[in-house]
């Protein structure tokens, strides 16, 4: 990983790690950003440690690569590496191959990404080392395998489970954030996400302000950080939107946050699979999302798709639809649905446990 701060991945490896028994199973991390993340402290006192390189575009490949090299020629004590950084893996695991690392997994967790051509011939580099050197691959979707392993290939879906009983609908929580925002008459849109081209913000905002132009009492709640987030916030400026707009930051509370929203749109460029969409519905939330969300991620029947090449507009009719929503539970269709995180967490202890 980068930094073990509150995104969607890093938010999935916390759940599994909390819910693994860690008598039998223990996660180290390797991280490549210095600052210190949101997540290290937990880790520490779960029993985990934390090694940090610096990241290759700091220090250059070739010597990224020996620091890569040097860190699994002097820690011969891991039975597995699972890296969780898509085509990187490609990277990774013929250095761990070389060290002696018997369980390599690739794990894809993005698919169909919208990157430059210059990235797209580095990225192919690297995915087409991950054959001759992994020894599981594993994918949160069907659509996040095909990207990173080719169209033919075999791999495991692991599904991006939560704690399912966290996200329950919960009124007496969802009056208190509400107050607390000072949101109590409003009509909430909410959105969660980093700010950065893949979540789309431009294209939420234009949403938003149709919305507006018809629902004063209408306010757009954002949950996230990024390095687009001062743009985004100059363009709501430019809209003339900004006043019903909260920008929330990032949060270790999303369970809660979800409660105080009567909508959760996701117009995303591509996703993975969207874990985000999965807690909104958890949390009993209809979900507006793009058509680029895989279909792994339509678990209920809160999840409406719409095309990014519709207005925004017709975004904001859609939307608009569920101003007066009624929520109530989906946690069996959660469960039933394989995104509850004790079975997955078992699932993968399982799995480590028989290599060791």
């Amino acid at each position: 990983m980068s930094i073990m701060n509150y995104g969607g991945i890093e938010t999935l490896l916390m759940n599994l790690y909390r819910n693994i028994n860690r008598e039998s199973v223990q996660f180290d991390f390797l991280v490549t950003r210095e600052p210190k993340g949101a997540y290290d402290d937990e880790i520490v006192s779960l029993g985990g440690r934390i090694y940090n390189i610096a990241a290759a575009r700091k220090v250059g490949l070739y010597k990224f690569r020996e620091a890569v090299n040097g860190f699994f020629r002097s820690h011969k004590e891991y039975d597995c590496v699972h890296c969780h950084m898509n085509s990187w893996s490609g990277f990774f695991l013929p250095i761990a191959k070389k060290n002696g690392v018997k369980v390599r997994v690739a794990h894809s967790h993005i698919a169909n990404p919208d990157y430059s051509f210059g990235d797209n011939l580095i990225k192919g580099y690297w995915k087409r080392k991950i054959d001759d050197n992994c020894t599981h691959k594993f994918a949160c979707s069907k659509d996040a395998g095909r990207w990173l392993f080719g169209k033919s290939s075999n791999f495991c879906i692991i599904n991006n489970s939560i704690d399912t009983k966290l996200f329950l609908y919960n009124e007496f929580v969802r009056s208190k954030l509400r107050i607390k925002y000072g949101v109590d008459d409003r009509f909430v849109i909410g959105h969660i996400g980093r700010f950065n081209k893949q979540k789309n913000h431009t294209f939420l905002l234009k949403v938003f302000n149709e919305i507006k132009s018809r629902k004063e009492n209408s306010l757009l709640f954002l949950v996230g950080d990024g390095e687009l987030k001062q743009e985004i916030e100059n363009e709501a400026v430019q809209l003339n939107i900004s006043d019903n707009i909260i920008f929330a930051g990032t949060s270790s509370k999303i369970h809660e946050l979800l409660q105080l929203m009567d909508v959760f749109v996701f117009p995303s460029l591509y996703e993975g699979l969207g874990i985000v969409a999965i807690e909104a519905q958890a949390a009993g939330l209809p979900c507006i999302v793009s058509n680029t969300v895989p279909k792994e991620a339509h678990i209920t029947d809160l999840i409406k798709t719409m095309a990014l090449d519709e207005t925004p507009k017709a975004w904001g009719d859609e939307i608009i639809k569920y101003e007066n929503f009624t929520r109530e539970s989906k946690l069996k269709d959660i469960i039933r649905s394989g995104y509850d995180i004790i079975n997955t967490a078992k699932y993968l202890e399982n799995f480590y446990l028989s290599f060791i």
